[in-house]
Order: structure tokens, then C-alpha cells, then sequence
């Protein structure tokens, strides 16, 4: 038996609960909602709940679809080339996974990142360029988690691919190392993340100089595990050298300017200077809404 794609997007689109009582029960069981409350118009978890069910759908279509077949839709047909189930099923769950973390079900949106991983090596290999970012994915979801020995394990993996495929002074290994430090700080091990960015920040400085916006994400993160050590001078300065090597090279109306200025904005209120943190905020917001 098969369902062709138009046929059944259109049923998706026009599906409705036929019972008016139980559309309200299910709408507002998706938001957390009282079952006798007015359903909401619009919700994130809606758009959510929509996405995860078509895809679930489009997965059994996919899986289903009889490869010798010809008459199948062209949206379809690239299963059918090698590899091909395995890389709609990568992007699928991916998809899946980016909908779930949208809405802060970081459970769910581990569970298909780590699908879409899977499918990924099935296909390419761990050590392609693609699939490291979705286990750097996978590592990010395990940091809003809090799950920071996985996401160090991770993170160190990663860095250990890449450095074996690109050479120890390429870019990407550089954000690796980022990373791993970062990782360090969200564990507690303040020293030893400051010890490996300081690392970075060598490195990096050696290759592009010291007046380059490529610097301005070091600084900051830099800055972020410095402030967990308590050196705020420090810190602060590395915040001021990042918005200013920003605002010079990328404009003063560019977004990465705006983060700079929230950066400094959070280490004043740290600092209980609330004046000054105000205003960096209040530059943060005109920007972003310009």
C-alpha cells in the first residue's frame, strides 16, 4: 500500500478534531492549559506538536516506499539513490529536534539529535564535516541539560576529530578548543578553562593579529570564566576590547555589537554598578530593534 506526498500534505493540512470538546482537551493539553479553558489561537507548542506529527508521518512514508517504484512523488525520489533513505532521515529528525529544543523540551529534541546523528555516520562517517556539527549539537543540548560531564566528553571527542582531520591551527578546531573550555567552566574547573582560552587566544592572535572581530568571541568567553574566578578588572577589560574591536570593524548598528554591549551590561550588574548596566542595556535593545 502506498501514500503519495500531495495526497497525504493535504490531508495533514486539513485534518481537524471532528469533536469540538476534544480539540479544546488536546489544544490545551499541548500548552499545560486547563481542558475547560478557551483554547489558545497560536502557540509555539502547537507549531511544535504540527511539525513532530508530519514528520513522524513522512517517516513511515519514507521508509515504506518501494525503491523499483517510478511513480513515486519527486519529492520522494531521492530515497531511492543511495543513501538516500539515511540522509532524509537525517535532516528529518534534525528538524525534528531544532522544533523540540525551540520549545525547551530538551528531552525529546536529544532524542532525535542523536538520531540524526546516527543516520549521519550510517551515511558519511563521524569524521565528516556534518556530522561533527550535529554532535556538537548533541553536546549543546546535554549544557542546557546540565548534563556537563557528557557535554565535556562531547566536546573533547569533537576536538579530537577535527584536529585529526584539519591540523592543529585550523579555524574549526580552534572553535573546538573554545568548547572543551567552555565545557571545563560549565563543570567548575575555572582554571583550567582559562588556561586553554588563553591558549586559543594565542594562537588565534598569531594567525589573524590582534586587531581582528575573528578575536571578539575568545574575549568574551574568556571574560566568562575569568568573572567565575572573581577577576572582574580582567574580565571587563577582555568585554571592552571585544565591543571595540566590533564596533570599529562590523559597525556600531551590528548585532554581535549589541551582545558586546549585553555582555558588559551583565558584568556591571555583577559589579552592582546597575547605572552603567542599564545603559549597556538600553544600547543592546536600540540596536536589536532597529
Amino acid at each position: 500500500q502506498r501514500l503519495a506526498a500531495p495526497a497525504l500534505r493535504a490531508r495533514l493540512e486539513r485534518s481537524e478534531a471532528r469533536d469540538a470538546q476534544d480539540r479544546r482537551r488536546i489544544l490545551n493539553a499541548v500548552v499545560g492549559r486547563s481542558p475547560s479553558e478557551e483554547p489558545l489561537e497560536q502557540h509555539a507548542s502547537y507549531e511544535a506538536v504540527h511539525e513532530w506529527l508530519k514528520r513522524r508521518v513522512y517517516l513511515a512514508v519514507y521508509a515504506a516506499v518501494p525503491p523499483s517504484d517510478d511513480s513515486v512523488a519527486p519529492e520522494l525520489q531521492s530515497v531511492k539513490e543511495p543513501g538516500g533513505w539515511t540522509t532524509q532521515a537525517v535532516r528529518i529528525y534534525n528538524t525534528l529536534s531544532e522544533a523540540w529544543l525551540k520549545v525547551g523540551n530538551y528531552r525529546v529534541a536529544l532524542h532525535f539529535a542523536e538520531r540524526a546523528h546516527a543516520a549521519g555516520c550510517e551515511v558519511v562517517g563521524e569524521e565528516h564535516a556534518e556530522v561533527l556539527e550535529l554532535l556538537s549539537y548533541i553536546a549543546a543540548i546535554h549544557a542546557k541539560r546540565q548534563a556537563h560531564e557528557r557535554e565535556l566528553e562531547l566536546r573533547e571527542k569533537v576536538l579530537a576529530l577535527r584536529t585529526k582531520a584539519l591540523g592543529a591551527e585550523h579555524p574549526e578546531v580552534e572553535r573546538a578548543q573554545r568548547d572543551v573550555a567552555n565545557a571545563h567552566r560549565h563543570l567548575g574547573a575555572g582554571d583550567r578553562a582559562v588556561e586553554l582560552l588563553e591558549a586559543v587566544l594565542a594562537a588565534a592572535t598569531k594567525r589573524v593579529g590582534d586587531d581582528s572581530p575573528q578575536l571578539a568571541g575568545i574575549y568574551d568567553d574568556l571574560a566568562e570564566a575569568l568573572k567565575k574566578q572573581n577577576k572582574y578588572a580582567r574580565a571587563q577589560e577582555l568585554l571592552e576590547k571585544s565591543l571595540d574591536v566590533r564596533a570599529r570593524h562590523l559597525g556600531e548598528g551590528h548585532p554581535e555589537v549589541a551582545t558586546s554591549h549585553s555582555h558588559l551590561a551583565m558584568l556591571h550588574m555583577q559589579r552592582r554598578s546597575n547605572k552603567v548596566s542599564l545603559d549597556m542595556y538600553k544600547k543592546a535593545l536600540d540596536i536589536r530593534i532597529q
